[in-house]
C-alpha cells in the first residue's frame, strides 16, 4: 500500500520529504489554491527497453503515472478528498495498470458499445426485455436503450462535455450493474463520466 498526501507551498515553495531509493515520486498540481498531490511507488524497470528509446518510453511512463494518480483522486471524493488518502493499492501503478487505464482512455465507440453489450446488465437485464415485451411497449423500450447507447458513444467523443449534460452522465452511469464496476467497460464509464463532469460548461450564468 501507499499514501496520497497534499502540501501547499510556503513562500512559493513545495517541500516534499526526501524520496526513498527504488520509489519514483507521482505528483498532481493544482490551483486555487495553489496544491500539489503526491504519491511515492516503485520505480518500473525499464531496463528491457533498448536503451535508444528509454527515454521516450520513460517520459510516456511517467505520463501514464500523473494520470493513474488523477483518475483514483476523480474516483475517490476528487482532489477536495481529506488528506492524506491512506491504502492507496501500488497495483493501480504497475506497468499493466498504467498500460491498461491508457486504453480505457482511448476507446473508440464501436468498442464500448461492444463492452456494453457484453456487460451483466445488457445481458441480464436489457436482452431479455426484448423478448418480453411487445408492440407499442417493445419500441418504446428500444428507444430507451438507444438514447442510453447514443449518451454512451458521445463519451468517447473529442469534446464530450460539448454534448452530454450533467444529467446525461447520470443517465449513463444509473446503468452501469455492480458487477460491472470492475470491468473493463464499467472502470471506463466511471472515469470517463468523472472527467467530464469535471469540465463541463457552466450554462447558468449569463454571457
Amino acid at each position: 500500500m501507499a499514501t496520497i498526501s497534499k502540501l501547499t507551498p510556503i513562500a512559493g515553495v513545495y517541500e516534499f520529504p526526501e524520496l526513498v531509493s527504488g520509489l519514483v515520486r507521482v505528483t498532481r498540481y493544482a490551483k486555487n489554491p495553489a496544491r500539489v498531490y503526491y504519491i511515492d511507488v516503485p520505480r518500473i524497470d525499464l531496463s528491457t527497453v533498448p536503451q535508444d528509446f528509454r527515454a521516450i518510453v520513460a517520459a510516456a511512463v511517467e505520463d501514464l503515472l500523473e494520470d493513474a494518480l488523477k483518475g483514483y483522486l476523480s474516483r475517490n471524493g476528487g482532489e477536495e478528498a481529506p488528506m492524506p488518502m491512506c491504502n492507496v493499492p501500488e497495483t493501480l501503478f504497475t506497468l499493466d495498470a498504467i498500460s491498461a487505464a491508457s486504453g480505457r482512455a482511448r476507446m473508440t465507440s464501436a468498442r464500448l458499445l461492444t463492452l456494453w453489450r457484453e456487460s451483466h446488465k445488457y445481458v441480464f437485464t436489457v436482452a431479455p426485455r426484448f423478448t418480453e415485451l411487445q408492440g407499442s411497449a417493445l419500441l418504446r423500450y428500444k428507444g430507451r436503450v438507444e438514447k442510453v447507447e447514443a449518451l454512451m458513444k458521445a463519451l468517447t467523443g473529442r469534446q464530450p462535455e460539448l454534448q452530454l449534460t450533467s444529467p446525461d452522465l447520470d443517465s449513463i452511469l444509473i446503468n452501469l450493474a455492480p458487477e460491472d464496476i470492475n470491468t473493463e467497460f464499467g472502470q471506463y464509464v466511471a472515469e470517463r463520466c468523472e472527467a467530464i463532469r469535471e469540465i463541463l460548461p457552466d450554462f447558468s450564468k449569463a454571457l
